[in-house]
């Protein structure tokens, strides 16, 4: 029998055949007329249960068993009228690829609760489907909700062709972690809002890990202070990022990108073009408050905007350790383009190739010496550019800029040469090493 190639994609511009159809031609045309690749994505469609309204879904996922497994195409745009919960089971649930349009679950009207609760057991995935396709829950409402998804004791995986946008919540505009675990790895979360904590994510208590996707164009409106963290805020628990991006996010007080009061964690990703709003508000990129602090590795945070911290602000006993990435072309209104650091109660730590560049001062705030701010160099400083960080610090004609050793480490001769200062009234105090206790480098003519 001659081979005949049945491809549901070669129709440009046209809606693929059904995979009902494409097995029936197929064992009409005869086994051959089935390439593995097309019989694989068959049997994929086909092991996928379709649904087409909101109550079909949720009927449909509450009647898969505790400890069992669903997996749920959506067909159409649909509307939700209540809450699904999801706990002790775990559930899938893609949109359909039909010709590339997106498929959109929206509340129903009367309904402002969460779309989804996954609660202790539970695990839900949304997207990551074999083409990846576009699948968006929309709050569609300006009204104040709750989070689209709340995960509490469960697990949320939020993959490529997920979409989270368009909701007003009060903490967690796209979803919000009471406990349990969240994992970003691809997909994005939008143009969502909550007045007081964490416009796209809040994180209260487990873990949020990011390794790719994008979370964007988020916001947080309260100006009372505390309040922030237009993409993500950190209450307890963690947050992890190795990938992706936190980019165009607004907080009205601080924290444009990420507010971290507890463990947050960046060995890759970017966190660019956030905003903290105001002379008053701290860290455009990154506001972190937390004794355990902040730890970046690598990354990148660049193109943010604050009132004192375009990058990164360190205040109220908070901790910056800086071992690799960098920071720079940063925006500050007041100071610190690059880094602030408060007081000499917080603590900014840097060793290897950490780089806060140049064009990005890291501000040493407080005064008299030496009771201001100051920088821990905690290993050999390798950056690739030859200079650590330019130093500055309160202007007037007796404060000084220092750099101090951590306990487990000694100041070399080539430490001390990675630091620059831009303050004519400001000396550079180093103290530490073998070969110095303290040293004055004085200011420029």
């Amino acid at each position: 029998m001659a081979l005949v190639r049945c491809n549901s994609r070669s129709r440009p511009g046209k809606r693929p055949l059904p995979p009902v159809l494409l097995l029936v031609l197929g064992i009409f045309c005869g086994c051959d007329a089935l390439n593995a690749p097309l019989k694989e994505e068959i049997d994929y469609h086909l092991s996928l249960h379709p649904v087409k309204t909101g109550e079909e879904l949720a009927a449909a996922i509450g009647a898969v068993p505790l400890g069992g497994s669903g997996a749920f195409t959506i067909m159409t745009d649909i509307f939700l009228s209540a809450t699904i919960f999801i706990g002790g089971k775990t559930i899938t649930v893609e949109a359909y690829a039909g010709n590339g349009e997106e498929k959109t679950i929206r509340r129903a009207a009367g309904f402002f609760g969460s779309m989804f609760e996954v609660q202790p057991g539970g695990t839900l995935v949304l997207g990551g489907g074999r083409d990846k396709e576009r699948l968006a829950l929309d709050g569609n409402s300006p009204a104040l909700t709750d989070s689209l998804i709340k995960v509490g004791g469960g697990n949320l995986a939020l993959n490529d062709g997920a979409e989270l946008r368009n909701n007003h919540g009060n903490s967690g505009g796209g979803v919000y972690v009471a406990s349990g675990s969240f994992t970003m790895t691809g997909g994005t979360i939008s143009g969502n809002t909550a007045d007081t904590y964490g416009g796209g994510v809040c994180v209260s208590t487990g873990s949020f890990t990011m390794t790719g996707g994008s979370i964007s164009g988020n916001t947080v409106t309260s100006s009372a202070s505390g309040t922030g963290g237009g993409g993500v805020y950190v209450v307890s628990g963690s947050f992890t990022v190795t990938g992706g991006s936190i980019s165009g996010n607004t907080s009205s007080t601080s924290g444009g990108g990420v507010y971290n009061q507890s463990i947050f964690t960046m060995s890759g990703g970017t966190i660019s073009g956030n905003r903290a709003l105001g002379g008053s508000g701290f860290g455009g990129g990154v506001c972190t408050i937390s004794s355990a602090g902040f730890t970046m590795s690598g990354g990148s945070i660049s193109g943010n905007y604050g009132g004192h911290g375009g990058g990164v602000s360190v205040t109220s006993s908070g901790v910056l350790n800086m071992s690799g990435g960098t920071i720079g072309g940063n925006t500050a209104a007041v100071q610190g383009g690059g880094v602030y650091v408060q007081d000499a109660g917080c603590y900014f730590r840097m060793g290897g190739p950490a780089v806060v560049h140049p064009n990005n001062p890291v501000y040493l705030a407080g005064t008299p010496y030496p009771n201001n701010a100051k920088i821990t160099v905690t290993a050999l400083l390798t950056p690739p550019g030859g200079i650590t960080a330019l130093l500055t610090s309160e202007a007037t004609s007796l404060t000084t800029a220092l750099v101090v050793e951590y306990y487990t480490y000694h100041l070399t001769n080539g430490d001390v040469k990675k630091f620059r200062y831009n303050n004519s009234t400001t000396e550079l105090v180093f103290i530490g090493g073998s070969f110095l206790r303290e040293g004055r480098i004085p200011p420029p003519p």
